[in-house]
């Protein structure tokens, strides 16, 4: 269970199902954070918890990509987190594929 934080902007589609959260805010994220998920819904609870309070004041996004979970994890997201961009992917692409998948929607500067 890795968190990744980036700084640089990227901008393309994703393979998965991207689920796109409603922004209050028009302004573009600073920061970018990608956290690939496989079967560890609680880990992944108190995770995105701490994610949340760390970047309060911080112009931020929260890409969360799911490699085909089979422990709730993605309806918990979706009824928790509702302003995390979920990528849902229907089979385990790994661990790196998973990460250029956050990598190529992420936002942030």
């Amino acid at each position: 269970f890795t968190v990744h934080i980036y700084f640089r902007e990227r901008s393309a589609m994703s393979k998965g199902v991207v689920t796109q959260p409603f922004l209050a805010s028009q302004s573009e994220p600073v920061i970018s954070v990608i956290i690939v998920n496989y079967n560890v819904r609680e880990f992944l609870e108190q995770c995105l918890d701490s994610v949340q309070r760390a970047l309060k004041n911080i112009p931020s996004e929260i890409i969360v990509v799911d490699n085909a979970s089979v422990d709730d994890s993605v309806p918990m997201i979706r009824q928790r987190f509702p302003q995390v961009m979920l990528i849902e992917n229907k089979k385990n692409v790994g661990f790196s594929a998973a990460n250029n998948q956050g990598l190529e929607v992420a936002r942030g500067q």
